[in-house]
């Protein structure tokens, strides 16, 4: 039974909306008694969570992108408190993944409900860093750190297509060395000049 949230917020974060104001109308028509936080800069997200998790909350919400999330969830990761995605960012693959709706008011519903049930996510870790969906490297993580905010606000979803675009303009060569199941490979890839669409 959900009786305290917290709330981590990125306001920096998709389009512009009334996320308090949504938030609060939801947790006083549920009697969930809720507090937020809100970030300024990376890592806020994590430390945010570790403090709620001491005030000893029920959940633990993150409203934000794919990076807000997986900050906020890694505080609590193999822990007994759930972490409620609100979406908020611009492609929000996490909250599509688990079938959360992508209306803040429904998916806060989702994460005060009593009647709610929660589903284990696998993480994983490269160094310190943290992941949820994927680890990329070459031209899928280049598209991902193009997509600037300027481009988000303006197109949206699209900034990931024209960043990935852009990237095709210049090709690179990049050399790997992996060692799979003791056995070393050395490999080099070209960045090719198409875009395949699946």
């Amino acid at each position: 039974m959900v009786k305290r949230m917290h709330v981590v917020i990125n306001p920096a974060s998709g389009q512009p909306q009334p996320v308090l104001h949504t938030v609060n109308m939801v947790c006083h028509e549920l009697g969930v008694d809720w507090d937020a936080s809100i970030t300024k800069k990376s890592g806020d997200g994590h430390r945010f969570a570790r403090e709620a998790l001491a005030a000893d909350v029920d959940v633990v919400a993150a409203f934000g992108g794919d990076g807000s999330v997986m900050e906020v969830a890694s505080a609590p990761m193999g822990g007994q408190v759930p972490v409620a995605v609100l979406p908020g960012g611009t492609a929000n693959v996490m909250s599509t993944e688990l079938g959360i709706p992508g209306d803040l008011t429904q998916a806060c519903q989702l994460a005060c409900g009593q009647n709610s049930t929660t589903k284990a996510v696998d993480m994983g870790q490269s160094g310190e860093q943290t992941f949820m969906l994927r680890v990329a490297m070459g031209l899928d993580a280049d598209h991902v750190i193009g997509a600037t905010r300027e481009m988000k606000d303006r197109y949206g979803e699209l900034a990931y297509t024209i960043s990935a675009l852009k990237q095709m303009e210049h090709p690179k060569t990049a050399r790997y060395k992996l060692t799979l199941d003791g056995e070393n490979y050395d490999l080099v890839f070209v960045q090719k000049r198409r875009v395949s669409i699946r």
